[in-house]
Parts: C-alpha cells; structure tokens; sequence
C-alpha cells in the first residue's frame, strides 16, 4: 500500500477517523506496516522516537485522526489510561490495573500486606468495587477485632 493509499481506508466521521481495514481482536488497526494509529502519526509527524507510544485522546482505538494521535511515554500513556479509567483486568491487588478494586496495596506496609494475603483467600466473585478502607474494615471483622 502506498502511503496515499492508506488514509483511502478512514471512515472519516465528525470526530473520529476510523480505520476500516483489519482489525486486531485488542481492536486497534492493522496492515502490512504495523498498527494503523501509530502509522497515521508517523506519516504526519516522522519517525516515532523508540520506546514511544502513540496514544488516542479520543480513546477509540480504530481511530486514525492525527488530530487525536500525540506521541507519549510508557508511563505517560498508563497515566492516561488510569486517569479515564481504561483499567485492563488483573488479578493482582498489587497492579495499579487491578479493575475489581480500586486501589493498590503497598507491599512494604504490614497491614496492607496481611490485607492482600487475606483478600488472596477470598473468591473472586466476592470482590467488589470498594475501598481499600472497607476490605481492611472486613478483614478486622473477620478476625473479630476491634476496629
């Protein structure tokens, strides 16, 4: 495909330039030369510098529209996906993505740590959207001390 080619394959909507061509199962666009978003910003701005992502400010990942592209780090680009609350499932109350429960626990605090060893016992479908101050409220229930 030829560079003028590629934008032949964007559904150009109010916002959102979407791609119409294949689409990963993660739901970004791809073609012969990678993932779409990412050589949408690249024929606009040049190379992406190594180690940099190409994030969505709209957060549709078909979209194509430079205009939503900008260019970020690692870091930036988890920032971003913390703050709009774009969590991705895990099953580690130690990762920042953990999306049953919205908070992370500190390894080096000792309550904190008997938290997570408790909370690892429990079912997975008795979590819920809590606090980190009403798991640790139940685990003293639980105990039967005082709290």
């Amino acid at each position: 495909m030829k560079d003028e080619q590629f934008w032949d394959y964007a559904e150009k909507k109010v916002e959102c330039w979407e791609w119409t061509g294949k689409l990963l199962s993660n739901g970004y666009g791809y073609f012969a030369k990678g993932l779409a978003h990412r050589y949408a910003w690249s024929l606009i701005n040049g190379e992406i510098p190594k180690g940099m992502y190409v994030m969505h400010s709209c957060d549709n990942r078909k979209c194509i529209n430079p205009e939503h592209l900008s260019i970020g780090t690692p870091k930036e680009n988890t920032q971003d996906m913390v703050r709009k609350k774009r969590y991705v499932k895990s099953e580690n109350p130690f990762n920042a993505n953990y999306r049953n429960k919205p908070f992370m626990l500190n390894k080096d605090d000792p309550e904190e740590k008997e938290l997570y060893e408790w909370l690892k016992k429990k079912p997975k479908r008795w979590f819920k959207q809590e606090t980190k101050e009403y798991w640790l409220k139940k685990m003293k229930e639980d105990k039967n001390e005082p709290y």
